[in-house]
C-alpha cells in the first residue's frame, strides 16, 4: 500500500490522534496481528469474540509498531511507557477504521480487481487466474491464502501495491448478508461464482439460501463490471443475468451428452491420469493436461480462463500445464511418507466436493499388486438439518463407487457425523468387499494407519477444516523423522 500519515489515517478512520505532534509519522502498512506485523506498520486493535487486540499494545510497540488504532476502551491500557513510544488512534470501531482504510486504498488505485467467491474451489481459481495473467506478463496481486472474510480481505486489499495491474481476492461467507458487508469493500470489476453447494447450509438456511448470498456479489461490481458463473447450474446463471448485463459462463461437456446449457467456455473429452489423478481435457482444438488433483479441477481451469477474458486479457489455456500447485495447501496436495502416496485434500469439505475426490480416488490404480488404497474421510460441518441425510448418502455414493466406478480397499470415517457414513456404507455393500473402521479424532486414525501401510499404499484424506484430518500424518512425520 502507499504510505500514509497518521493524519491521513486519523481522516480516513475518522478519529483522534492522541498525539498531534506525530501526525506526520508514516505507516507503511497494516496488520491486525502482534506476531506477524513488521516494522513501520499501523497495528490495528481488533476486539473480537475471544480476544482482544487491545491486551497486545506492548508487543505492538516491541514489534516495530509505527503507531496502534485503538478504540475508547482501549485508550486505559496504554500505560505511561506506551504513549510516550506508541501514536495511538481513538475510533469507535477499529474494525469498520480497517475498512475504511482498505476502501480508501482501493480508490486510490488503478488495478483490475476481481472477487471470487463460490462453494469450492475459490482459492484454486484464485492461483490459476494468478497464474495465467502472469504468464500474460502482467504484474497481479492476489490474496494470501485465504484471507476472504470481514477480517482478511480489507488487509488483503491493503496489501495490493499500487503498481499491481490486476488484483485477484477470494470472498468467503458463512452467515446470512455478510456479503452484503463483504462485497461492497472490494467492488470488483469482475464478480465470480465458481459454483453453489451445500456449503455453510446451517448458517444460510437452504441451498437457495447459499445461492442467493453468493449472488449479492453480483450487486456490488462496478458499473461497468463482468460476471463469471458456472454454467452448469442454470438457476445461477439465470439469477446472474438478472443482475448484470454482461455475464461470461464456463461448464465442462457431459461425456455422454456433450450437455454444457449453452455455456460460452467450454471443454470436453475428460480424462484421468489413473497413477496420479490428474487430469486433462480438450478445449479449443488441444488437449490440455492439469497438473492437479481431480476431475473437478477441469471446471476451476475454466473459470479462470474465462476471469481473464472478462479482464480482457488474452491468454494461453495450455499455460496451465506448468501451473504449480505449490499453494494449494491441503488442497489436493501429494506428499510421500515412508513410501507411502498421501493425497491430503482436507482443508475443506461438503458433500459436491467430497463425492468429488472419492470418485477421482476410488479411479486410481496402485503401481503394484497388493498396495492398498485407503480413504480417510472425516466429518462435513455446517450441514444443518442436512447433516444426518447428507452422512447418509455419502455411504450409499461410496457403495455405488465400489460397485461401478473403482476400487477402495479400506474405508476409515474420522467422527460421529462420518460414522453414519460408515453405518450406511456397511448397509449398502457386501462387507467383504472393504475393511471399514470408525474412530473419534484424527488423531486415532493416525494411529491406525501406523499400524496398517506399507510401502506403497495410497491414502486420500479429505473432511472439513474443523476436523483437521492432516493431524492424523503427525504421528507417521515424526516417526519417517526419527
Amino acid at each position: 500500500m502507499r504510505k500514509l500519515s497518521l493524519q491521513q489515517v486519523t481522516e480516513i478512520a475518522q478519529g483522534k490522534l492522541l498525539t498531534p505532534e506525530s501526525a506526520s509519522t508514516s505507516i507503511g502498512g497494516v496488520s491486525i496481528d502482534t506476531r506477524t506485523l513488521n516494522s513501520g506498520e499501523l497495528y490495528v486493535a481488533i476486539r473480537g469474540a475471544n480476544h482482544d487486540g487491545h491486551k497486545f499494545l506492548t508487543q505492538a510497540l516491541a514489534g516495530g509498531a509505527a503507531a496502534a488504532l485503538i478504540e475508547p476502551s482501549g485508550v486505559e491500557l496504554l500505560t505511561e511507557k506506551l504513549s510516550a513510544s506508541l501514536p495511538a488512534i481513538v475510533v469507535e470501531d477499529s474494525h469498520q477504521a480497517l475498512i475504511d482504510l482498505a476502501i480508501a486504498h482501493r480508490k486510490e488505485v488503478t488495478s483490475k480487481t476481481t472477487g471470487i467467491t463460490g462453494s469450492v474451489g475459490k482459492t484454486t481459481v484464485k492461483e490459476m487466474t494468478r497464474h495465467l495473467l502472469e504468464t500474460s506478463g502482467a504484474t497481479v496481486h492476489a490474496s494470501a491464502g485465504n484471507l476472504n472474510n470481514l477480517y482478511g480481505l480489507p488487509l488483503s486489499l491493503l496489501q495490493m501495491d499500487s503498481s499491481a495491474q490486476y488484483g485477484v481476492f477470494e470472498l468467503g461467507i458463512s452467515t446470512v448478508n455478510e456479503m452484503s458487508r463483504l462485497a461492497p469493500i472490494l467492488k470488483p470489476l469482475v464478480g465470480v461464482i465458481t459454483n453453489v453447494s451445500e456449503t455453510h447450509v446451517e448458517a444460510l438456511g437452504s441451498l437457495e439460501g447459499v445461492r442467493r448470498e453468493k449472488l449479492s456479489l453480483l450487486e456490488n461490481l462496478q458499473e461497468s463490471g463482468r460476471a463469471v458463473v458456472n454454467g452448469a447450474d442454470k438457476e445461477l446463471t439465470q439469477a446472474a443475468k438478472g443482475l448484470c448485463d454482461n455475464v461470461l459462463t464456463f461448464a465442462v461437456a457431459d461425456s455422454k451428452q456433450f450437455n454444457t446449457n449453452g455455456a460460452d467456455i467450454v471443454a470436453s473429452e475428460v480424462q484421468l491420469d489413473s497413477e496420479t489423478g490428474f487430469v486433462s481435457f480438450f478445449f479449443e482444438s488441444q488437449r490440455v493436461k492439469l497438473p492437479v488433483f481431480g476431475q473437478e479441477q477441469v471446471a476451476n481451469a475454466l473459470c479462470a480462463f474465462a476471469i481473464c477474458q472478462a479482464l480482457g486479457v488474452k491468454v494461453e489455456m495450455a499455460a496451465l500445464e506448468s501451473f504449480s500447485s505449490a499453494a494449494l495447501a491441503l488442497r489436493g496436495e501429494r506428499q510421500e511418507i515412508d513410501g507411502v502416496n498421501f493425497i491430503v485434500d482436507c482443508y475443506n469439505a461438503n458433500p459436491t466436493s467430497m463425492k468429488a475426490g472419492l470418485k477421482t480416488f476410488a479411479l486410481l490404480q496402485p503401481k503394484a499388486t497388493g498396495q492398498k488404497k485407503i480413504a480417510l474421510i472425516g466429518d462435513m460441518l455446517e450441514l444443518g438439518s442436512l447433516e444426518s441425510q447428507e452422512h447418509i448418502a455419502l455411504g450409499g455414493y461410496i457403495a455405488d463407487l465400489l460397485k461401478n466406478s473403482g476400487s477402495i480397499d479400506v474405508i476409515i470415517t474420522v467422527g460421529q457425523r462420518a460414522r453414519l457414513s460408515a453405518e450406511s456404507l456397511m448397509d449398502s455393500i457386501d462387507a467383504t468387499s472393504v475393511t471399514i473402521h470408525s474412530v473419534e479424532n484424527a488423531q486415532e486414525a493416525g494411529a491406525l494407519l501406523a499400524d496398517m501401510l506399507r510401502s506403497g499404499d495410497m491414502v486420500y484424506l479429505k473432511a472439513s477444516r474443523g476436523i483437521a484430518l492432516e493431524q492424523a500424518l503427525t504421528k507417521l512425520k515424526a516417526r519417517s523423522q526419527a
